[in-house]
């Protein structure tokens, strides 16, 4: 069996099924206490739903020096991984760095996917000005290089953390989806989460969720920081945060312009949406914000994988808005324009450890 990177074989005898219900029903199980997470370690990988029934221990520990004769297929420097184990009765535990399944799905995206390899110069600036009517490229970042590696492909671990501070509170379905992940694997990470104390499950208005603790917050900021310096990144997010701040304003302000229509005796009356040039204004300053949005996504993307699909998302939920469905640009729990923007612009801070 090879889940999250590692294969491991156990016996029959020693095998439960995996199953777990729903987010919203109470679960039968135990919670898991944060010593039996800790037996096996977090970053060991071991298969899922079945840590606690397992008879060996594993501990990894990881640097970031090239490994040598083993180096990845994508293209990036390895990782020298060393193992020490406990064995007991006959159970036999092997661990291997590769790829896993969950990393190789595709991050969710809209539209059709790029499969044409990044440009290696770039020569189109991103403005930080006003809006141009017309546009003949896509923009891209000034002096940032593009990279000729595939983009690296965040560890699901990192994923599943990271998915719950971006959705802010999302149940199981929810954070698998944000980069479509296995349900399965995303429901026992954060049971292992849960133990460790990164993340809580809260019950609000009639609807619930699992959302992150301030330790889950250090400990995603940890990782990003880890990942960041591994890839050298960091030059390439910062760029990205450059040319993405001037342009929130702008959408900060097309959507308060979609919410209200100020009349002569009410500044903050309601938009009915029947002054057409009124909501066309509107429309024509998101279109132009999705297209710098291709900009920015495309030099991100090309080196981090994780900050795929924002831009094919903002241009659906642009779409529907198009086709007659208004709530599509500001409303709450659906990938409307106004959440896929804010959800940016949290990866960003996060990626940098930024406040607001």
């Amino acid at each position: 069996m090879s889940i999250g990177g590692f294969s491991r074989t156990v016996p029959s005898s020693v095998r439960t099924p995996i199953g777990r219900p729903s987010a919203y029903a109470p679960r039968a199980s135990p919670k898991r206490s944060a010593a039996q997470v800790r037996d096996v370690g977090v970053h060991a990988h071991l298969p899922f739903g079945r840590r606690r029934n397992t008879v060996q221990s594993c501990r990894l520990t990881a640097s970031n020096e090239p490994s040598g004769s083993q180096p990845r297929p994508d293209g990036w420097l390895g990782t020298r991984m060393t193992s020490t184990a406990r064995p007991r009765e006959s159970v036999d535990g092997t661990c291997s760095r590769y790829k896993s399944e969950t990393q190789l799905r595709p991050f969710r995206q809209r539209g059709p996917s790029k499969k044409e390899p990044p440009s290696s110069s770039v020569a189109t600036s991103l403005t930080s000005g006003s809006l141009s009517a017309s546009r003949s490229a896509v923009p891209t970042l000034a002096g940032v290089e593009m990279s000729r590696k595939p983009p690296f492909p965040s560890s699901p671990e990192l994923l599943v953390l990271h998915a719950v501070r971006l959705l802010g509170m999302g149940d199981d379905d929810e954070v698998a989806g944000r980069f479509d992940l296995n349900r399965g694997v995303v429901s026992e990470l954060l049971l292992d989460f849960e133990a460790m104390g990164w993340v809580t499950r809260v019950e609000f208005a009639g609807t619930g969720g699992w959302t992150l603790t301030s330790a889950g917050r250090t400990e995603g900021e940890r990782r990003l920081a880890e990942e960041l310096a591994a890839t050298d990144s960091r030059p390439v997010v910062e760029a990205g945060y450059r040319a993405f701040l001037p342009r929130n304003e702008q959408l900060l302000r097309a959507a308060t312009d979609w919410q209200l229509r100020p009349s002569r005796t009410d500044p903050l009356a309601a938009n009915d949406h029947t002054d057409g040039v009124w909501d066309r204004r509107v429309l024509d300053g998101l279109t132009g914000l999705s297209e710098d949005l291709r900009g920015i996504c495309r030099t991100l993307s090309a080196r981090l994988g994780r900050f795929q699909g924002y831009d094919q998302r903002f241009s659906a939920a642009l779409d529907r808005v198009h086709r007659g469905d208004l709530g599509w640009v500001n409303r709450p729990k659906v990938d409307s324009c106004h959440t896929v923007w804010m959800q940016l612009h949290e990866d960003l801070l996060a990626t940098l450890a930024l406040e607001r």
